[in-house]
């Protein structure tokens, strides 16, 4: 988890705080200066010093805004994506590209649901050997009950019943050359 996540702070307020801060400063460097030059200038330039310094600390104020403006569109975006993937798991599309550099509670968030698309791809994965298995019970019935035309299927996902659906077969391949060389 990042600093973020764990502090239990969010963007919004560490921004807040940070543009507070620095329009504190903005605001205490405008008063420094117009308290400095105002007692030595007349009463119409003292006016213009007035406005430029209130303009600069508008126009701090307003970059500031834009600033998080595009902070928060950044972090909608970013969560509008995650929403999207998610839905696609949810929907059962576990082939969904959870991948992320970022380091924010984000990030945290995407590894999480990646976490949760794994697990799920396991217990799909799981479910699917456990029919596999039971098709192969069921098949190997068969046999047993002296049908030696079914075969275990070997095109399935899992790798170790795969091996062991062929060389099932292969026996069963092996056992029926036998019978037909022992026949003549």
């Amino acid at each position: 988890m990042s600093a973020t996540t764990k502090g239990g702070g969010s963007y919004a307020r560490i921004f807040g705080a940070g543009g507070m801060l620095v329009l504190t400063l903005v605001a205490l460097a405008v008063v420094n200066v117009y308290t400095s030059l105002a007692p030595e200038i007349g009463g119409s330039q003292q006016s213009m010093l007035l406005s430029g310094l209130v303009s600069i600390l508008v126009v701090a104020g307003v970059a500031l805004l834009f600033v998080a403006t595009i902070i928060g569109r950044e972090r909608t975006a970013a969560v509008e994506t995650l929403a999207a993937q998610a839905r696609r798991i949810e929907q059962g599309e576990l082939e969904v590209d959870l991948a992320t550099n970022r380091t924010d509670d984000i990030g945290d968030i995407s590894r999480a649901f990646a976490v949760l698309r794994d697990s799920q791809q396991l217990d799909r994965q799981q479910g699917t050997s456990e029919q596999v298995i039971a098709q192969y019970c069921e098949t190997a019935a068969e046999i047993s009950n002296g049908n030696d035309s079914h075969r275990l299927q070997e095109d399935v996902e899992d790798p170790q019943l795969a091996e062991l659906a062929m060389r099932f077969n292969e026996i069963l391949d092996q056992r029926e050359r036998d019978v037909e060389i022992d026949s003549r």
